[in-house]
């Protein structure tokens, strides 16, 4: 039986502990997702991130935005273009959007090379939407095995047209410059390449396929998500405050606004987590080893002891903790 904490000080207790691990992928999901670095804790946690630091460093940051994202949102909104209403407005699927632009930069992130045209971006784009299907599978109400098939389908089709070709042209580059072949500067940052450098004679290829999928997921899914959210909660606020609509030309004040609207709007129901042992000081919860709890992220976020009377409204310009936006969950 699950215990489920509402409280934005109680889940933040359980978050920060080291008595408690994530258990969100240990069920259904598990076969696509088991050993990435959301599933880890402890050192093994903080060895992963210490590996993949430099991929959301600011050069490589920068990398994604200048050379790939602004490329792939000109050839997203070009299509746009094509497709009009009645009036002549360019009609465009928020969701389509999104995922159409963010694929390529989740191939730059990875690792997937020839993710540079229309078509491959379609078909990886469909690949990492069943791989979402999957990796979120303990929410749906489908048959969950027919998910986990076609999610397992999907792995196969990432393999076969991307990952296997990919991999070993960067084992082919790690082994030149570890033969001195090459410099340093010459090899790619992304996620195989940095395993491969760390881990090159010891490399799991489970382990990394498995990680790879997190991220194809991670960095296309969870943003798709919340972007017809954001969308429609600014423009519900422009309605009902139309005298002050030319706050939204103000490029801070749009990043307050996506801020509190993914505080409404969280990726998921709730953050899973199990105690790893007996444990009595958690915001005055007591736990049992292996006993699951549901971290709410609605009510968390909601929380009128942290939000205030105007907890579940969008208030982007409210006054914000510690000078920045919400604490959030």
């Amino acid at each position: 039986m699950m215990r489920k904490l509402d409280s934005y000080r109680a889940i933040e207790s359980v978050l920060h502990s080291n008595d408690f691990q994530p258990a969100l992928h240990i069920r259904d999901s598990r076969p696509l997702l088991d050993g990435c670095v959301l599933t880890l804790t402890g050192q093994e946690h903080r060895e992963r991130r210490r590996l993949e630091r430099p991929l959301f460093e600011r050069r490589a940051l920068e990398f994604y935005e200048h050379q790939t994202f602004k490329g792939s949102l000109q050839i997203a909104f070009e299509q746009a273009e094509a497709q009009r209403d009645e009036a002549g407005r360019p009609q465009v699927d928020l969701l389509w959007l999104t995922r159409m632009t963010l694929v390529p930069v989740t191939a730059a992130v990875v690792g997937l090379d020839g993710v540079d045209n229309e078509t491959a971006v379609i078909h990886l784009e469909d690949i990492s939407r069943r791989l979402g299907e999957g990796a979120s599978v303990e929410w749906s109400n489908r048959n969950h095995q027919e998910v986990m098939e076609e999610a397992m389908e999907a792995k196969d089709d990432l393999l076969v047209n991307f990952y296997n070709s990919s991999l070993e042209r960067r084992r082919d580059l790690v082994a030149s410059w570890k033969s001195g072949d090459i410099e340093e500067r010459d090899l790619p940052t992304d996620l195989l390449t940095l395993a491969l450098r760390e881990y090159f004679d010891d490399f799991d290829d489970d382990l990394w396929l498995r990680e790879s999928l997190f991220f194809v997921v991670a960095s296309a899914n969870t943003t798709t998500h919340a972007t017809p959210h954001v969308f429609n909660e600014i423009i519900k606020w422009r309605d009902e405050h139309p005298e002050e609509s030319y706050l939204l030309e103000q490029e801070v004040f749009v990043r307050h606004a996506v801020d509190e609207a993914l505080r409404l709007h969280g990726p998921v129901p709730a953050l899973l987590r199990r105690a790893l042992k007996n444990t009595d000081a958690v915001a005055g919860h007591s736990f049992l080893a292996d006993d699951d709890i549901g971290c709410m992220l609605g009510p968390a976020n909601t929380d009128q002891e942290i939000y205030g009377a105007r907890s579940t409204p969008l208030t982007p310009i409210a006054p914000k903790f510690w000078g920045g936006a919400k604490p959030t969950v």
